[in-house]
């Protein structure tokens, strides 16, 4: 994986070709590691036998430098996103669902490479100033603080609401109501 390749710490190049289980794409690519920095370029070619169907190749780089990881792509040549390694590695971690967990699995997927030593190159490893990068760790510690919010929120209802059953006429339709709401 590209940890494993990062984790030894040396310099190299590697090539890798992959084809889906399905036979729809193949992938290749080509990864740089300079000791904890790691860049890939990889190619992504469909092979789908369609009548009318067509799709470009889909190119994409990654960085990996000072702990974050950066994507970007040909499809958006202007944007891209960056999460930590710290993130991905708590989806990693924690994460039962599949899409969470996407680039958890990027990181440590297993892959034949063939690699060989290297001079690397510092430029290679900068960050590229002509693409904006959406910060998916802070979307993600958002998007869990809204989701906090909206289940206060709706336990805040539900009790407001349950409020609403002591003003039945009588302790039977009380409770009725109590119950339909999930009272306690």
């Amino acid at each position: 994986s590209p940890l494993e390749l990062i984790k030894l710490g040396k310099t190299f190049k590697c090539t890798y070709e992959a084809k889906d289980e399905t036979g729809t794409y193949n992938i290749k690519g080509t990864t740089y590691v300079d000791k904890d920095k790691m860049y890939s370029e990889t190619v992504m070619e469909f092979e789908i036998d369609e009548p009318g169907f067509e799709q470009d190749p889909i190119k994409m780089s990654t960085l990996l430098v000072d702990d974050m990881y950066y994507m970007w792509g040909t499809q958006s040549t202007d944007d891209g996103i960056k999460m930590s390694m710290d993130e991905i590695n708590a989806q990693e971690e924690s994460s039962t669902n599949e899409e969470e967990s996407k680039y958890a699995k990027q990181m440590n997927e297993k892959i034949d490479y063939k690699c060989s030593k290297w001079i690397a190159k510092a430029s290679m490893f900068e960050i590229p100033s002509n693409i904006t990068f959406t910060d998916m760790s802070e979307m993600m510690k958002n998007a869990q603080q809204h989701t906090d919010n909206m289940k206060e929120d709706f336990e805040d209802m539900t009790e407001s609401a349950c409020g609403t059953c002591d003003m039945m006429p009588d302790e039977e339709s009380r409770l009725e109501c109590m119950e339909s709401l999930g009272c306690n």
